[in-house]
């Protein structure tokens, strides 16, 4: 019964992915969210610790990290929005989905109740 779930849940999660910013897969009884609007930013080389560089050089290298620094929060935000955006979308579509069912199951087992006869 539990693959049977985990096969709902796979089945809505493809079914969201038009839905969805990021991508979900789903194996091996796991799941998996990646981002598709977000890029990371590249890591600076870093910083010379060599005494005697040139304070330009220094300087330059400070700049980058610092730069960095500012592009890894702005990174970190986008993850969060686009997760949050992907994770409200997703529970509004488990939920209808869920709901449709139940009124399916719902109308499978009124129409196969069995009305007594009256007895003439």
């Amino acid at each position: 019964m539990h693959a049977f779930y985990s096969f709902v849940l796979l089945f809505i999660l493809m079914a969201a992915t038009p839905v969805l910013a990021g991508t979900v897969t789903y194996a091996d009884m796991r799941g998996r969210w990646v981002s598709t609007q977000c890029t990371a930013p590249v890591t600076p080389a870093a910083l010379n610790k060599d005494s005697e560089a040139a304070a330009d050089d220094l300087n330059a290298q400070k700049a980058a990290y610092n730069k960095y620094v500012t592009d890894m929060q702005d990174y970190m935000t986008c993850l969060t929005k686009e997760a949050e955006r992907d994770a409200e979308a997703t529970g509004i579509l488990v939920t209808k989905s869920a709901q449709a069912l139940i009124d399916k199951a719902a109308a499978d087992l009124g129409a196969s109740t069995v009305q007594p006869q009256k007895a003439e």
